[in-house]
């Protein structure tokens, strides 16, 4: 707005005696201003024109701020005229001229102080960068001292803290490299992210080494990312420490169980050598150790068990247990006393060097045991044969002896792998042992039983086929992946079986399996609830968490049989990075509601969506957010509901907290409301000599409801008595400013600023024309309107 005096300020005589005197005068004085030769008493003489002459640096040179945010002061400079007076209305320009910052605009107008300023967001990369504002008179020549020069050093704020944005799994393998390598921040307090920081992973707690690339810079979103980190060492739980150096700071992982890792070695047990009877198990049965490298008992290893020499061996397959033992039940040695008997064991993936047990055979007493009735041909798995067994104690040449109080016992000579009961007779007074509650628990197959006796030979008893016994228990035998995402079907769905006590599958029908959420925040979607078919198998077919990053279970769950089992962890990935999809409007009334203003998108480390996790929303002072509390859709999108703006002028912001560490802000301009009131700033009661200048501009302000300066509003400055024809606009801050001069005659005057229907209107100023040159005779009173405001 340029600076402008009130033409002509002419006042009418309130005295009706005087009106038609000065009609002429009246005429003449205060027509169009054109008469610079007005001398009556009631005159005042119009000033020059202003005009900008200077341009001078105002604040914000010599700032430190980080890389790629703003600058916490404006860049500012001052226009004024020759005697450094402010001018309004003049338009500066800005521009960057080193690093790649950005400005908030590339010109500013100067207001009624005469100052010009916009707001400096420093570029991407630390070190000096700097900005250049220029302007020009009214002839298109540069004003004096243009251009100014503003300097800034990006400096990239300190790191505070370390956040882990993906954790590694909850169990690793001895050895091999983890299935989830970890992601840690860098932030600085702002939680903006700090690129370049060389973090060192490192086993805080439980021993053993870490290995692969333990030492990873943060990038340039402040991520450092891990590839190959394993854990070697014993089996048991570690934590891990991601640390840097300077300054020092670390974090601390959750808990990460070492599991066993690739088979390394197989050992065989003590003893490895054996003597036994012709016919009869050697005792204890051998068993074997698988160890990984580390020497970890190695569960879940299927070892083979082979016999020579017609020797008999069972089962021939037995898997290790949680020690990494495989036992057989029996090895029955062969009927030959001339050869060695050799069992030899190995794993059937071929880790490790195969074990050999040996065994020498030698003759029992003068006689041997002999089946005088057979065990049931077939039996069902936990039941009692339905025929015993009888077995008679008889000599050299096959003729019943009469050996009262003989122990005979009974074991699995061949078959897959099972457990009898009821396994010990003894013979009565004619050599006879008749069982009594010989059953088979075990693997569906055919069986072979042995008996045998002491110093006597044994005998193997007649195949017999083993079938399920009733369902006792349910498994899964499809398990569940080991990461899922949110909302979205398992990739494989599990599947359920039933089984007996022995661990055969159940063909049976009907029965209903319940899926639920065993662990981990959220819900179990999809079709939770489904029967077995004919084969004992319950399958689901859209299970699905619904929840937040972490790690979660299932639990499946029959009644009939009453029966549950948890699935393994499945963990749903973090969220490592947000990006703003929908901005807030750049500006918009104090006071006003936003609807749906804003939207963040949250990606994991595969910049895949991340749906249901947390997020805090806070806006700024006098704000209001509705509602606080987020959770990110299943696009991943955290949206902003409403936004209501607080009612003082500004830039406002709201702040996005998502759980796991993640921060972001939005901001918008709260401009001011429409124009309700104007009101008085600077200017009234000034003295200055006739026929000169006032020291200080006329200022009024045009506010909104709130009080904040509302910019645009055209202000009219007149005479009280409603002469002139000079109209100022506000200016960003809602002020307009006028200057006025003294004319020729000594006495106080009436100037107004009017806005039709504010409140306040009109703004009345007195002035005072003072010094030489009044006439002889005081003046009338002579003031256009009383020194009061009416609107």
């Amino acid at each position: 707005m340029p600076r402008a005096r009130i033409g002509h300020l002419c006042f009418a005589s309130q005295f009706a005696a005087l009106a038609a005197t000065l009609v002429a005068l009246s005429i003449a004085g205060c027509g169009g201003g054109g008469d610079l030769g007005c001398g009556g008493p009631f005159c005042v003489v119009p000033p020059g024109q202003q005009q900008a002459t200077r341009l001078r640096a105002g604040a914000g040179d010599g700032q430190v701020g980080s890389p790629g945010n703003p600058l916490p002061q404006r860049l500012e400079v001052i226009v004024t005229d020759e005697d450094d007076r402010p001018i309004p209305d003049v338009t500066v320009g800005f521009s960057t001229v080193a690093g790649d910052g950005s400005l908030s605009s590339d010109s500013a107008t100067s207001d009624y102080q005469g100052r010009a300023g916009v707001m400096w967001t420093l570029g991407s990369e630390p070190g000096a960068q700097s900005v250049r504002a220029t302007a020009e008179g009214s002839a298109g020549t540069p004003l004096e001292g243009s251009p100014i020069s503003f300097s800034a050093q990006a400096v990239r704020s300190p790191v505070t803290k370390l956040v882990i944005r993906q954790t590694p799994p909850a169990t690793v393998r001895n050895g091999a490299p983890f299935d989830r390598q970890p992601i840690v921040a860098a932030v600085d307090a702002d939680g903006a992210p700090v690129p370049g920081l060389p973090i060192t992973a490192s086993i805080a707690s439980g021993g053993g080494t870490l290995e692969g690339g333990v030492t990873v810079a943060t990038d340039s979103t402040g991520l450092a990312t891990y590839t190959d980190l394993a854990i070697s060492g014993n089996q048991g739980s570690r934590t891990l420490r991601f640390a840097l150096a300077e300054p020092a700071l670390d974090v601390l992982s959750g808990p990460v169980a070492v599991a066993a890792g690739t088979l390394a070695r197989l050992t065989g047990n003590e003893p490895s050598r054996y003597t036994g009877v012709v016919g009869s198990p050697v005792s204890p049965p051998p068993a074997v150790l698988a160890r990984d490298g580390a020497g970890n008992p190695v569960a879940g290893a299927l070892v083979s068990f082979a016999a020579d020499n017609g020797a008999l061996v069972s089962p021939a397959t037995v898997p290790t247990d949680s020690l990494g033992i495989a036992r057989v039940t029996s090895w029955t040695l062969g009927s030959s006393t001339g050869s060695p008997y050799t069992l030899t064991a190995r794993v059937q993936s071929g880790g490790g060097d195969p074990v050999r047990f040996t065994a020498t055979a030698v003759a029992g007493a003068a006689g041997r045991l002999e089946v005088t009735v057979q065990p049931s041909s077939s039996a069902r798995s936990g039941s009692v044969f339905a025929r015993q067994p009888a077995v008679q104690v008889v000599d050299r040449l096959g003729n019943p002896a009469p050996a009262a109080g003989v122990r005979v016992t009974a074991s699995l000579a061949t078959g897959p792998a099972g457990t009898l009961t009821g396994v010990e007779a003894t013979t009565n007074a004619s050599g006879l042992a008749t069982f009594s509650g010989l059953g088979l628990e075990g693997l569906v197959g055919d069986y072979v039983l042995s008996f045998s006796a002491p110093d006597l030979a044994g005998i193997s008893s007649d195949r017999l086929s083993l079938a399920a016994g009733p369902a006792r228990r349910i498994a899964l035998v499809a398990p569940l992946p080991s990461e899922a995402r949110s909302r979205i079907r398992f990739p494989t769905q599990p599947i359920v079986q039933l089984y007996d006590a022995a661990g055969n599958p159940v063909g049976l029908a009907g029965v209903f399996v319940r899926a639920s959420l065993a662990s981990g925040a959220g819900e179990l979607g999809g079709d939770t609830g489904t029967t077995t078919d004919a084969n004992g198998r319950a399958t689901f077919a859209d299970l699905m968490i619904v929840g937040a990053p972490g790690t979660h279970t299932l639990r499946f769950a029959s009644t009939d049989p009453t029966s549950d089992v948890v699935s393994g962890a499945v963990t749903l990935p973090a969220a490592v990075a947000i990006a703003m999809v929908t901005d807030p409007p750049a500006s918009a009334a104090v006071g006003t509601m936003l609807a749906s203003p804003a939207t963040w998108s949250l990606v994991d480390a595969a910049n895949l969506p991340v749906p249901d996790v947390p997020a805090r929303l806070t806006p700024s002072a006098g704000g209001a957010v509705e509602p606080s509390g987020i959770t990110s859709d299943g696009d991943g999108a955290l949206r902003l509901g409403s936004w209501t703006l607080g009612t003082v002028a500004g830039t406002q912001t709201v702040d996005l907290a998502v759980d796991g560490g993640l921060s972001a802000r939005v901001q918008t301009v709260a401009v001011a409301d429409v124009a309700a009131a104007i009101e008085k700033v600077s200017g009234d009661g000034q003295t200055a000599p006739v026929s000169s200048e006032l020291p200080d501009p006329l200022v009024v302000r045009i506010t909104d409801r709130f009080g904040n300066g509302v910019s645009g509003v055209t202000v009219q400055w007149r005479t009280c008595d409603n002469v002139g024809d000079y109209d100022a606009v506000t200016d960003a801050n809602g002020f307009a400013s006028a200057f006025q001069s003294t004319g020729a005659e000594v006495g106080t005057f009436c100037v107004q600023g009017a806005v039709e229907g504010l409140t306040g209107s009109p703004v009345q100023f007195s002035i005072t024309a003072t010094g030489p040159g009044a006439s002889e005779s005081p003046p009338p009173d002579t003031t256009a309107a009383p020194l009061e405001t009416s609107r």
